[in-house]
């Protein structure tokens, strides 16, 4: 059986032409590092070394210090991955609501792959509770949602921040410093968020709670396009409040309305795998959320 000691012998007698030379490197006696590389000697039944000058390599040495070279790079590239977080080179899978991804995707990816410059992040933008089922399946390393339920005993979870939302609805329909009633308000359209979305649960409740019903409702599955809809002057929206500032113009015909009706904030936590990665990064990047934290 081969081991990594004696291609460790190989390697440092080759490239240090020396068998002191290599015994010191590897912080052993030359007496240890010649039964290292007689004993490779034996198991492939080869010469390694000339008999004559046994620094220098035969011609099956030759084929082998290739493959020896690549072996001692990949031990120390998984060596890498676990004593220095910052070489680790391997792929990230980071799965985000649509809130998360319009308020901060971008700059969590940065911050990211300044801090792990060889990482690959694999982003993942979806609905609260299919992100939920992919953390538990393992399909996703951290995921950035409100918090739905227990976690998962295997899981850690973290608070990031609040986000807050607005009623909203375009300038044209109900303009600026104009007087308005409640039934007012909803004798426009309502632009729901879709039925497997947390706010439209929220909504709904409300809603009953406060006997209100919409003449109309126009079902939207994405806040961006919900935003534009209601810029548009399609009808009244519930919105996060921080929207306008990604979304930009989409929103710029927009005006909140101080409706006494609201859903409470929703809290968004980082939900993660029990490890050194996952933990090392949740702490990078949890500075970004630090204005929406409330802490």
């Amino acid at each position: 059986m081969i081991t990594l000691k004696q291609i460790e012998a190989v390697y440092w007698v080759y490239t240090l032409s020396s068998f002191s030379d290599a015994a010191e490197k590897l912080n052993t006696t030359q007496s240890a590092l010649s039964k290292r590389v007689s004993d490779i000697e034996a198991v492939l039944n080869l010469q390694v070394f000339e008999t004559k000058n046994r620094t220098q390599l035969t011609l099956s040495g030759r084929e082998l210090i290739k493959d020896f070279t690549e072996m001692l790079s990949l031990r120390q590239r998984i060596l890498n991955k676990f004593t220095d977080p910052k070489d680790y080179s391997g792929s990230f899978r980071l799965g985000v609501t649509e809130v998360v991804a319009l308020s901060w995707l971008p700059e969590l990816i940065s911050t990211i792959k300044a801090k792990y410059p060889k990482i690959t992040v694999e982003s993942n933008v979806d609905k609260a509770k299919n992100l939920w089922r992919k953390m538990d399946s393992q399909l996703l390393d951290i995921i950035i949602v409100p918090h739905l339920g227990e976690v998962n005993e295997s899981l850690v979870c973290n608070y990031l921040c609040t986000v807050d939302c607005d009623w909203m609805i375009s300038k044209d329909l109900l303009p600026v410093g104009s007087p308005f009633k409640l039934a007012e308000i909803f004798s426009y359209p309502l632009l729901m968020h879709s039925e497997d979305s947390i706010l439209y649960k929220e909504l709904q409740k409300m809603l009953r709670r406060y006997r209100v019903e919409p003449r109309e409702k126009i079902y939207c599955g994405s806040l961006t396009a919900m935003a534009e809809l209601a810029n548009s002057n399609m009808g009244l929206s519930y919105l996060p409040s921080n929207l306008s500032a990604s979304v930009g113009r989409k929103t710029e015909n927009l005006r909140k309305v101080d409706i006494p009706m609201k859903v409470a904030p929703l809290k968004f936590y980082a939900i993660h795998r029990n490890d050194d990665l996952c933990s090392d990064i949740v702490k990078t990047i949890k500075p970004i959320f630090r204005d929406c934290a409330g802490e």
